[in-house]
């Protein structure tokens, strides 16, 4: 059967206003995304008094929130009481979401039906958001724990937490890489803008590919500030965060050595500088900007402690403390002016409908191209501008390839199709163009909840 489909109408499985708020909630929209939070204890860290030998550590608010001491060691205590709060947040939200799939059809069966409810609920954008946030803390404990151990169990504890540390961020990355494009792509918006709207808002939104998975909204935290080709920049964030914490873990017993230890965190924040002035990684124009000056700031400081330690004074003697001091307090004012305008802009992209409207054209193509390979074993040679989406060229090259190479095969099995008479030469085939079915029906059952 060679019968071509008419092309279906937009794909809109999610109340884009609803998962908004859903992701404000969960804190991932209200501070753009984990970079945020990394940006926030990263300052905490550096900003702190030299370690000195024979002093106890102490661990401040954002590092360490449950203030836990396991055996006297508040280091335990930090790695303890943060994988609680992660691993507890985790699994609160993993009941959630088993439930919302168990009653979110009986309850709003127009609402929830075809929708992907892990997206909506941001799992696991949310949870990968609270790491983050802890990761810096857990990190400079675990290190604490293996280089200045107590006991035995300190060592365990400690390998045990850097085993985490390192493996999330490397497998962040191997599912980031894998998926982009072709689960998610950075659209941009073919509607003209105003240079201020592209400043602050971007040029384009991250929309998702697929008809029944909207990947996107599962790893919003760590790649919607993003562009394309450097979505996996959360995992420098990550490895600026691993070596800050191993500078700070050193103790020493001299000025000197205090001043070495902030001239070596100032060095870090200078190539966190250089590489982003290579990659400009960030899809808002404004983050780039941003970054760089509290990046600028920060280092800036460190310098001035360093050069305050090596002429003898400690924190607070000196006029060069002080004057860092009031440089890290400006630059925590600017990460709070930016998590502000994240907010306002989150609300805007929402409220002016542009992020339903590129993810609506987005789902538009995919489930286009979907059904015109399905409906056509010998693959039809309808050209990718019938396909009149600003996707359709990357979601023809992500998602033909794989689409087309499963309808090769040997035997076919003859099943009727949703409005259309087609052949289809697997079950998985046949399930797939079922779920584009069940994704139009949704559609159908939006508008008419949303009229």
């Amino acid at each position: 059967a060679t019968t071509t489909p008419a092309t279906p109408a937009p794909v809109l499985k999610e109340l884009d206003t609803i998962t908004a708020l859903g992701g404000v909630a969960t804190g991932a929209a209200a501070f753009g995304g984990a970079g945020g939070a990394a940006s926030a204890t990263r300052l905490v860290l550096v900003s702190g008094a030299c370690p000195r030998q024979g002093k106890d550590r102490r661990f401040p608010f954002p590092l360490h929130p449950t203030g836990l001491e396991v055996g006297g060691s508040e280091a335990a205590g930090a790695v303890i009481g943060n994988f609680s709060i992660t691993i507890g947040f985790t699994l609160l939200m993993r009941v959630a979401l088993e439930v919302l799939k168990h009653t979110g059809d009986q309850l709003l069966p127009s609402l929830f039906e075809g929708m992907d409810t892990q997206g909506m609920l941001r799992f696991p954008s949310a949870p990968l958001f609270i790491f983050q946030w802890l990761y810096q803390g857990t990190v400079l404990g675990a290190m604490i724990l293996l280089l200045y151990p107590a006991n035995t169990l300190h060592v365990v504890l400690g390998l045990v937490a850097m085993a985490v540390c390192v493996s999330v961020p490397v497998l962040l990355f191997r599912v980031v890489t894998r998926d982009v494009p072709s689960m998610a792509v950075y659209a941009l918006d073919p509607e003209k803008q105003g240079w201020l709207q592209e400043l602050v808002c971007g040029p384009g939104e991250w929309v998702s590919v697929g008809v029944d998975v909207h990947w996107v909204n599962r790893y919003a935290s760590v790649t919607r500030s993003f562009v394309q080709r450097a979505v996996w920049f959360s995992v420098i964030e990550f490895a600026a965060a691993f070596a800050l914490a191993a500078i700070g873990t050193l103790e020493t017993s001299t000025l000197v050595g205090c001043g070495h230890v902030k001239l070596a965190m100032a060095a870090v924040f200078l190539i966190l500088v250089v590489v982003e002035a290579v990659l400009w990684p960030c899809a808002r124009p404004r983050d780039n900007m941003a970054d760089f000056v509290t990046l600028g700031i920060q280092g800036a400081g460190l310098v001035l402690m360093a050069v305050g330690f090596y002429k003898g004074y400690d924190v607070k003697e000196h006029l060069t403390h002080h004057v860092a001091g009031l440089l890290f307090m400006a630059s925590a004012v600017l990460l709070v002016v930016k998590g502000v305008v994240d907010l306002c802009t989150e609300a805007y992209v929402v409220l002016t409908g542009r992020r339903n409207r590129l993810q609506a054209d987005a789902w538009q193509a995919s489930s286009s191209l979907l059904m015109h390979d399905m409906c056509n074993v010998s693959v039809s040679t309808q050209p990718a501008s019938a396909v009149t989406s600003p996707l359709s060229a990357s979601v023809s090259r992500s998602r033909r390839s794989r689409l087309t190479s499963s309808l090769i095969l040997p035997a076919s099995t003859s099943m009727t199709g949703t409005g259309s008479s087609a052949t289809f030469t697997s079950m998985r085939d046949w399930k797939r163009h079922e779920a584009v079915a069940r994704g139009e029906m949704a559609s159908k059952k939006f508008r008419n909840f949303q009229s």
